[in-house]
């Protein structure tokens, strides 16, 4: 799997930033994160696809989670996440919990962590590798991005 940095070959902060800006501009948020993404030099043919880690970054938008997003801040149910959102979402907000709780845990720590509680919690088998939510929400996190409920 490729690396999250070798994928984006772009400024997160930036990416995400500039997407939020497009969507509050009226844009759709799938056409905006791919624009905000080529406007940044990216050029990555992966940058439209169903596992691009921009899936998680939007569910943590819509929950209020971005700083910026101007969206009020939901916590719902990770089961509601799981089912009306995405899978990739759910990985995002389980990351976010642990790091509020442990900022200074590994990447494949939290990973590992998070496999387990989706099995424990929600009683649904979790993608074997991570799709990238987590590592976005990971980077958000040590950028100063995610908004304290």
């Amino acid at each position: 799997m490729q690396t999250l940095e070798a994928f984006l070959a772009v400024d997160l902060k930036s990416w995400v930033l500039g997407t939020i800006k497009k969507v509050q501009q009226g844009a759709d948020w799938n056409h905006a994160w791919q624009e905000t993404y080529r406007e940044l030099g990216g050029k990555s043919a992966e940058s439209g696809k169903k596992g691009c880690p921009m899936n998680g970054t939007r569910t943590l938008y819509l929950l209020g989670r971005i700083k910026g997003s101007d969206m009020p801040y939901q916590n719902p149910p990770l089961r509601d996440v799981w089912e009306n959102y995405s899978k990739n979402g759910v990985y995002s907000l389980i990351a976010l919990e642990y790091l509020s709780r442990n900022p200074s845990i590994s990447l494949n720590g939290l990973w590992s962590s998070i496999q387990k509680r989706v099995r424990e919690d929600l009683g649904e088998e979790p993608a074997k590798s991570n799709q990238g939510g987590t590592t976005v929400a990971y980077k958000l996190w040590h950028l100063g991005l995610i908004a304290n409920p």
